[in-house]
């Protein structure tokens, strides 16, 4: 007796439907698994982000040139600083032309540092806020509290005829503590400064560093980074590939597959019946394929997408290494899963039917 491809797909809805209650618990625990395996990812990577952050404020990044002689060769060439904006893996470069200590008076009471910079210092100096190269005028965290500073606020420097507007008010720590309480004018970069602190992107920190060894020659550099050897400096690249949930994926595809297997080796005599009426492998292959569809991939895929929904229910910004690292563990925990079929196939075909039928 030959089994007609519809009869198969039929029989197998007809047995999910008779085990309601088993399928609709099968389903709902695949879902809750699957939804997660997002949630922690987006926790996990979070995490992650969040350390990589907190070393990028630190400076693990920047880097500082000074010059290796400075008696005897003087200062570096601001200008020279400020195009090493223009090499290949630098982020923004800059130095401090002057500063001082001055008052406001539009807020006589308050002390602040004034520091006149190159266009790309104040991105260095506040890795923590985005702050575009057109920024004329730049607060520092401390000061802005202070004062109620905010972008486009109006404030009065000491000696100047009018009123200046802020450009920028970073919102996070300056990589040095003195200048939260500081202002930033952008000016020309002329003269010769003896810290030129360069940025780079992130990855790129050692390429950079053999560009700037040449980079204001004649003069020798001495260069450093910002943070010292001792402190923790990883790329956001290995914390994501050292994250502990990128094997939650595969255990749970391997907790569902055991779940299901079970399943289907309770039914051992039903698929020895299939066969004694002369289903083949193929048409046992697909049933098990359809009950894998309807009680594997379906919830998962609910699961999955209520999962990667979490960021947006907390307000996160799904960036390019959360939708990566989500990508990763999809396709670890599928390549899992998607051995179900051939693998209950393996299991319930290595008797004769018979044998399955005695419970041999």
């Amino acid at each position: 007796m030959a089994f007609h491809t519809g009869e198969i797909i039929d029989e197998s809805l007809r047995t999910m439907r008779a085990r309601r209650g088993r399928t609709t618990l099968t389903a709902v625990v695949v879902a809750l698994l699957g939804a997660a395996v997002m949630v922690l990812t987006h926790l996990d990577v979070g995490s992650s982000l969040d350390a990589w952050h907190a070393q990028r404020v630190a400076g693990s990044d920047v880097i500082v040139a000074s010059p290796l002689n400075p008696e005897a060769d003087g200062g570096l060439s601001v200008a020279r600083c400020d195009a090493a904006r223009q090499i290949a893996g630098v982020e923004s470069a800059g130095a401090i032309l002057t500063s001082s200590e001055t008052f406001s008076p539009t807020a006589p009471m308050t002390e602040f540092s004034l520091f006149h910079v190159t266009p790309g210092f104040a991105a260095v100096a506040y890795p923590g806020t985005p702050v575009p190269a057109s920024s004329a005028v730049i607060a520092g965290s401390g000061i802005s509290e202070t004062l109620g500073l905010r972008d486009g606020s109006a404030i009065r420097l000491d000696g100047a005829p009018g009123l200046d507007r802020i450009s920028t008010a970073a919102r996070g720590p300056a990589l040095r503590e003195p200048w939260n309480g500081a202002i930033m004018v952008s000016a020309t970069p002329v003269g010769e400064t003896y810290d030129c602190l360069v940025a780079a992107i992130p990855g790129a920190q050692r390429a950079v560093v053999d560009a700037l060894s040449d980079w204001f020659a004649p003069h020798q550099v001495s260069l450093s980074t910002e943070l010292q050897a001792s402190d923790l400096r990883t790329s956001p690249d290995t914390l994501l590939r050292e994250r502990a949930t990128q094997f939650v994926a595969p255990a749970i595809g391997v907790v569902v597959s055991i779940l299901i297997l079970a399943g289907w080796l309770m039914r051992r005599g039903s698929f020895a019946c299939y066969r004694a009426l002369g289903a083949g492998r193929g048409q046992v292959l697909l049933m098990l394929s359809i009950e894998s569809a309807v009680l594997v991939w379906v919830p998962l895929a609910v699961g999955l997408a209520a999962g990667i929904a979490v960021p947006a229910w907390t307000g996160t910004d799904v960036g390019h290494a959360l939708t990566s690292s989500l990508a990763r563990d999809v396709i670890s925990l599928s390549a899992v899963v998607a051995l179900l079929p051939p693998l209950g196939m393996i299991a319930l075909t290595r008797h004769s039917p018979f044998d399955i039928s005695k419970g041999r």
